[in-house]
């Protein structure tokens, strides 16, 4: 019997493709709005059945994650295969998905590339140690502010790391020219102040524009009234307020 890709199917594919990975609730959101969730899951396990895509069971109970099948990817030739998943990793990957999901809705942000992706690739092929792999951002995506362009490193942070890490990281920021921003967004304050602090003892801080580092907190990038709210070295801006000064 004969099965057919619907525009949705592919739709989803292409997403994966640059994603990586969903869950079953990001899949909802971009993809079954308007379609409840049980037909929703019903049609991704026909989907999985035909290995189209991979469908991963973190935790018993837990929402389920996907990924582009084996068939897929041997049909398409492109994205990436995962074949397990780090547990401890996982509510980090998700959240870096949010963050993208959220930007591309602001309507100030494109042109996404995912950290992960690039990650599985030198990995894969080998050629670069783990430091270098490490200070590869979570995104890297185009800003449009005031009709210009700008690329900027996106790094969603659970917890600090320490004081010499953070040093480290931003001494390999300072070489990373390509990149006009480097935003942290991050749970608390604290981790906050705890960043901005290791950036201003830096020396990237003596070399960069003052607004090179940009911080939100988890609260301040997904507030109510949906304005993206950052701050910079001195004072805090909205996408919105940014783009229309």
């Amino acid at each position: 019997m004969n099965f057919f890709l619907t525009k949705r199917d592919r739709d989803l594919l292409n997403g994966l493709r640059s994603y990586c990975l969903f869950s079953s609730s990001q899949i909802k959101e971009l993809y079954y709005k308007n379609v409840s969730r049980s037909i929703m899951l019903r049609r991704l396990r026909k989907l999985a059945k035909r290995k189209i895509l991979r469908r991963f069971e973190p935790l018993k109970g837990a929402e389920l994650i996907w990924t582009i099948g084996e068939f897929a990817q041997k049909r398409y030739g492109d994205g990436v295969t995962i074949r397990r998943f780090n547990r401890n990793s996982l509510m980090h990957d998700l959240k870096v998905n949010e963050l993208r999901i959220h930007l591309e809705k602001s309507g100030f942000a494109d042109c996404f590339e995912s950290g992960y992706a690039i990650k599985m690739d030198l990995a894969r092929r080998k050629h670069y140690g783990s430091h270098f792999i490490e200070n590869i951002p979570d995104w890297i995506f185009s800003l449009s502010i005031k009709g210009k362009s700008r690329v900027v490193a996106l790094e969603c942070e659970m917890h600090f790391k320490g004081k010499r890490r953070m040093s480290d990281l931003f001494y390999n920021y300072n070489d990373k020219r390509e990149f006009y921003f480097l935003w942290y967004v991050v749970p608390t304050e604290r981790v906050k102040r705890q960043i901005r602090n290791s950036f201003r003892e830096s020396y990237c801080y003596k070399t960069r524009h003052k607004d090179f580092l940009l911080i939100s907190t988890f609260d301040e990038f997904f507030r109510d009234n949906g304005e993206i709210l950052f701050n910079g070295d001195e004072r805090s801006y909205t996408l919105a307020g940014l783009n229309a000064a």
